[in-house]
C-alpha cells in the first residue's frame, strides 16, 4: 500500500534529466505523477507488460519499481529485470505488510497484495535470490503514528485497535513501505 507521497518521494531522489524507467503497475498512477515532473528522461512501464516478457531499455541506469507483492513470482521477475537491465540499479518501493494500515485493510477484508504481502525479513533474500545485491533499505515512515516516545498506545484503525505496547512492534507497524537500493550483484 504505497501511497502517492511516497512514489513522489522517491522521483525526487532523482534530478530532473537524470534518465530513469519506472516499472509499476497501472493502479500506481505514476502516470499523473510524471506528467507533474514533465521530464522527457524518464519513461512509464507497466508492471504486467514487463512480467509478461516487454521491454524496457537495457541501458537505462536507474529503475524505481512498484508492485513485487502484486507478482507471483518476484524473484523470476527481479532476475528477469537484472538479465535485460544489466547496468542499472534498481530503487524499490516495497510495501510493508505488517504496516498497520496494511492490517487493517486486511482485517478489513481487502487484498493488501495481489499476490505476495512482504515482510522486511524477506526483503533482503528476495533480492539476492535474484541476483541484486542489496546496498540499502530505507523505512518509509507512517507520520500518523505516534513516536516511540508515546509507547504504550493503540492506534485505531476502523474497527479494530492495535496496542503497541514494545519497540520492536512499533517499528514493525509503523513502516509503511521501505525503499530498497540495489545494484546487480556482480558476483553472480
Amino acid at each position: 500500500m504505497i501511497a502517492s507521497d511516497l512514489r513522489r518521494m522517491a522521483l525526487r531522489t532523482f534530478p530532473p534529466g537524470t534518465p530513469l524507467t519506472v516499472v509499476a503497475p497501472a493502479r500506481a498512477n505514476f502516470g499523473a505523477l510524471l506528467a507533474e515532473r514533465n521530464d522527457a528522461a524518464v519513461a512509464l512501464r507497466d508492471l504486467e507488460a514487463i512480467a509478461a516478457g516487454g521491454e524496457v531499455d537495457a541501458m537505462t541506469p536507474h529503475v524505481v519499481l512498484e508492485g513485487l507483492d502484486d507478482l507471483e513470482d518476484p524473484v523470476e521477475f527481479l532476475a528477469g529485470l537484472r538479465r535485460r537491465t544489466p547496468e542499472a540499479r534498481i530503487f524499490a518501493l516495497v510495501s510493508n505488510a505488517a504496516h498497520v494500515g496494511s492490517l487493517a485493510a486486511f482485517y478489513a477484508g481487502l487484498p493488501i497484495a495481489n499476490a505476495h504481502p512482504l515482510v522486511p525479513e524477506e526483503i533482503e533474500p528476495l533480492f539476492a535470490a535474484a541476483g541484486w545485491k542489496v546496498l540499502a533499505i530505507k523505512n518509509l515512515i507512517d507520520e500518523s503514528i505516534p513516536p516511540a516516545s508515546s509507547l504504550p498506545f493503540a492506534v485505531i484503525a476502523g474497527a479494530i485497535a492495535f496496542n503497541v505496547v514494545e519497540s520492536a512492534m512499533h517499528e514493525r507497524c509503523r513502516n509503511a513501505a521501505f525503499l530498497v537500493i540495489a545494484d546487480v550483484d556482480a558476483a553472480r
